[in-house]
């Protein structure tokens, strides 16, 4: 039965998986490491990288400028050759147009107070005719026949 007893005896079993401290500190110590060099690559490149778009958008903005400029000179251009037509179109106005369509109005309306004159006389002569040689009641006649 003594054999039974020791079956029953508690061993103590030590499995040894996994790095030392050492090893795991030291593994701690690379990872720190290529993270530190990869975030200053990211930050390097980022900063190159912002520097080119940097100097592309001054280019571009450089280029347009110019574009704007040109434009602008091309439109200043027009704005000054409408402008001397304007002028000369109101010159060419008040030195020929304007005196001769204010001699035509003069003209007509002389004209049309003469003949406003002409007509009011006329309508006086039948006027004083047509009173002159009907005698009262003549319309009434004239109907009723």
């Amino acid at each position: 039965m003594a054999a039974k007893n020791d079956n029953w005896k508690t061993e103590t079993v030590v499995i040894q998986a996994g790095p030392t401290f050492g090893q795991a500190l030291s593994f701690m110590m690379l990872g720190a490491v290529l993270g530190a060099a990869a975030t200053y690559s990211v930050l390097r490149n980022g900063e190159i990288s912002a520097r080119a778009e940097f100097d592309d958008s001054l280019r571009a903005t450089e280029k347009n400028a110019a574009q704007l400029q040109n434009r602008l000179g091309r439109l200043s251009s027009r704005v000054k050759n409408v402008a001397v037509f304007a002028r000369d179109a109101a010159q060419s106005w008040n030195e020929h147009v304007r005196p001769a369509l204010q001699g035509a109005m003069q003209d007509a309306v002389q004209e049309g107070k003469t003949a406003a004159r002409v007509t009011s006389e006329l309508l006086e002569d039948d006027l004083r005719r047509e009173t002159s040689t009907k005698k009262p009641f003549d319309d009434l006649a004239i109907e009723e026949a």
